[in-house]
């Protein structure tokens, strides 16, 4: 499916749909295998899903400070990209919301 100076984006949410992005012809891209197996099954919960529940709290967190829900059990969004759109951000405005919002220290359990 590979086609001449383009790349594949592939998208989950809301649907997975896949986009060819052209790539300038001054850039190179390498493809590569490690050869390093990742066992899934055996960190699950513990780093293979870890950034996916650390960007749904950290949307969690953005929409309650937008106030479009009340608590993280009736928080209806699952990416920042559906937070943004419904708040009708731009990026520049979203980045502001983050920077006066979340922690930079981090979070604790």
């Amino acid at each position: 499916m590979a086609k001449f100076n383009t790349a594949k984006l592939i998208d989950f949410v809301p649907t997975l749909k896949a986009s060819d992005i052209q790539v300038p012809d001054s850039v190179s891209l390498v493809i590569a295998n490690s050869l390093t197996p990742s066992a899934k099954l055996l960190t699950l919960g513990t780093r293979y899903n870890k950034r996916v529940v650390e960007c749904r709290f950290a949307t969690a967190l953005l929409a309650i400070a937008a106030q479009k829900c009340t608590s993280f059990d009736n928080c209806e969004y699952t990416t920042m990209q559906q937070l943004q759109e419904d708040l009708g951000f731009s990026f520049e405005k979203m980045i502001e919301l983050v920077e006066s919002t979340l922690r930079k220290d981090g979070y604790t359990v």
